[in-house]
């Protein structure tokens, strides 16, 4: 073959050949690049944690050196048979855990640091939770003469036994401490006359400690308190007023104020409240009458005094109902713009408007038409006596005796409101209806 056949014969193959290795490469540049996965996060190490227990659980304040590449740490607490106490994701090498278990229960803290998704070695660590938790006791308290007698109803502690937990008695009259090593009881003698407030520490054996306060010991006191009470106000109506009785003095020679038991009789019949606090207490007398609250003091030697109210209260039955009005626009009364709000006034006498409700209906042509308010929307109905039983109530309350409501796409017709009162002690008004022809936008 001729060199000049050869390079004709050699040049399309050439040119395909470019064609093909330049599709190939395009494609080879259009394939999408891995991604990086991320870099697997570094050991986790230097666990602590410290144990403290400041109510029923036990709180568990870990932390540890950060790892390397990591984003997060998954955390949790286990006990022994591997059941989960608690467990968190945190972004920080640090975790607060609670954890309810017994004293002396073991525990395993692991840790497990991530870097995004990618998860890397764990750490853990375990730790006995030590005994936090004080005992617990019950004393009664009694006085023969100048003798008072404490007697033990109940002793208990976690871990510790009864018998290993002391018992040391101070009697608060400057005696010093006295242990109470056995017996259910111990005595003490006091001297002269006074008020003294004993207690009684408890010690486990871990060293958890608990205070016990007592009753009062008093001795030689024999003075019932006094004090001063007034009720108000003096005319209150029956099932709505709340009467207020306020303490204006308290006195005991012994007891402080706070001290002695103060317990109400409303003189109604009710059952007797105990009063606790600074605050005056509130009661709502049921029926009229004329009542007189008292007072029962009692000091913290025993002694007792009934105290009555400065004042009685006189309560009334309100029987009376609400008054209700209708008002009437002033202009265009035969217009719908004038009726789309309706409006009036409602007053009583005795204890007051609690609502005032309307209800509305309208004949158009033929066709009656009850008022809806939930919806705001006209419901279609056969009869009058239909569309007042379907028509919604509209409740509104009064602002200086007056009040009104609004009607959502009304339009021409015969219109007709009802309106009712109620009172506080839901004495109802006869109801008042009127009618409006609308003739007019």
């Amino acid at each position: 073959m001729s060199d000049s056949r050869m390079r004709a014969w050699t040049r399309p193959v050439a040119v395909l050949a470019a064609a093909v290795l330049l599709v190939v490469g395009s494609g080879l540049l259009d394939q999408p690049v891995a991604a990086k996965p991320p870099s697997r996060p570094g050991k986790v190490s230097g666990l602590t944690m410290s144990v403290t227990k400041p109510t029923s659980a036990y709180r568990l304040t870990t932390a540890w050196n950060a790892a390397k590449n990591a984003t997060s740490y998954r955390v949790s607490v286990t006990n022994t048979s591997g059941v989960v106490l608690d467990r968190d994701t945190v972004s920080s090498p640090a975790w607060v855990a609670t954890v309810t278990a017994p004293s002396n229960a073991t525990v395993r803290l692991t840790v497990t640091a991530y870097n995004l998704k990618r998860k890397g070695s764990s750490a853990s660590m375990t730790k006995v939770l030590p005994d936090l938790t004080a005992p617990t006791g019950a004393f009664d308290v009694s006085r023969s003469g100048a003798v008072a007698t404490v007697t033990q109803t109940a002793l208990a502690d976690d871990v510790s036994p009864a018998a290993k937990i002391s018992r040391v008695v101070n009697w608060a009259d400057g005696s010093g401490p006295q242990a109470w090593a056995s017996g259910l009881t111990t005595n003490h003698t006091y001297s002269g006359t006074g008020l003294w407030r004993p207690t009684v520490t408890l010690t486990d054996e871990h060293g958890n400690v608990a205070v016990v306060h007592l009753a009062a010991v008093v001795v030689g006191d024999t003075t019932a308190p006094t004090g001063a009470f007034a009720a108000g106000p003096s005319a209150a109506w029956a099932s709505w007023s709340k009467v207020s009785l306020t303490q204006t003095a308290l006195h005991d020679d012994f007891s402080d104020a706070a001290n002695v038991a103060r317990t109400v009789s409303w003189g109604d019949g009710t059952t007797d409240t105990v009063w606790t606090g600074s605050s005056a207490l509130q009661h709502v007398y049921a029926a009229a009458g004329t009542y007189t609250p008292s007072v029962t003091l009692v000091d913290e030697a025993g002694n007792s005094a009934v105290v009555a109210a400065a004042s009685a209260v006189t309560v009334t039955r309100d029987t009376t109902a609400p008054k209700v009005t209708l008002g009437l626009p002033k202009y265009s009364r035969s217009s719908v713009t004038s009726w789309r709000t309706l409006r009036g006034r409602a007053t009583d006498a005795g204890t007051g408007v609690k609502w005032v409700r309307v209800r509305a209906v309208e004949k158009r042509g033929l066709r009656w038409y009850a008022y809806r308010p939930v919806t705001g929307t006209w419901t279609r109905c056969a009869t009058r006596a239909a569309a007042w039983r379907t028509a919604g109530g509209m409740r509104t309350t009064t602002t200086a005796g007056a009040w009104h409501v609004t009607l959502k796409h009304l339009t021409r017709g015969v219109l007709l409101h009802r309106v009712t009162g109620r009172d506080n002690v839901d004495n109802v008004s006869r109801p008042l209806t009127h009618r409006a022809r609308l003739t007019r936008r």
